[in-house]
């Protein structure tokens, strides 16, 4: 993919690309019912071959509960591809299970952080999907979260040419005042398509 855009007077370009989101689910509400409502979902992205966190909120609603294990499933798969174990055990002595079939080394649970989070490192496309979160407590009934994670793809540094297809993303020649300039700043790859802006002394001349 190439794309390609043109204004007569610009001095810097930037290409950006949808920044990575993160949220969490905190249910506020009572949990008898938990079974029988939808299961909320988060829109969470990472960039290929970076780090991502996918959240999870594993604390109990009440102060005599608590966490027994919280089991990562991958869309429709039914098998755990991660599990945190911490039945009759602290936190720092959880049993970890990390299925190689999907992330293996690459992935740690943080169960301290506030919405906990599944870490995974050197992002891949195939890591992307729908994933489902199960927390299952000592008293509580079991509580589902899905998050709905996409991979970014980085575009191609840009390259800026002038109209007779010379590169002039570092330096441009001196012109004479009132003379027109056509600067074209050409991006190759990306998911999803980068989006192109050009500024002249911090203010936005042009966006595409």
């Amino acid at each position: 993919m190439v794309k390609r855009t043109a204004v007569l007077l610009a001095l810097v370009a930037l290409v950006t690309t949808f920044p990575a989101s993160a949220g969490s689910y905190t249910d506020t509400e009572d949990l008898i019912n938990e079974l029988d409502r939808p299961i909320p979902i988060t829109t969470v992205s990472g960039v290929l071959g970076k780090q991502a966190s996918l959240p999870c909120d594993i604390r109990p609603l009440e102060r005599d509960d608590a966490v027994y294990m919280v089991l990562w499933f991958k869309e429709e798969d039914n098998e755990p591809l991660y599990n945190f174990d911490i039945r009759g055990r602290q936190v720092a002595q959880a049993r970890l299970f990390s299925s190689e079939k999907y992330f293996g080394k690459r992935a740690f649970f943080r169960a301290t952080s506030h919405p906990a989070q599944l870490l995974v490192d050197d992002l891949r496309l195939a890591d992307e999907g729908v994933y489902r979160c199960r927390v299952d407590f000592r008293n509580s009934p079991t509580r589902n979260v899905k998050i709905n994670f996409t991979v970014v793809v980085p575009p191609d540094r840009p390259v800026i040419y002038d109209s007779r297809r010379q590169v002039k993303t570092n330096i441009v020649e001196p012109y004479s005042e009132g003379s027109d300039i056509q600067l074209i700043c050409e991006v190759k790859g990306g998911r999803p398509r980068p989006n192109v802006t050009w500024y002249l002394d911090n203010t936005v001349i042009d966006e595409s």
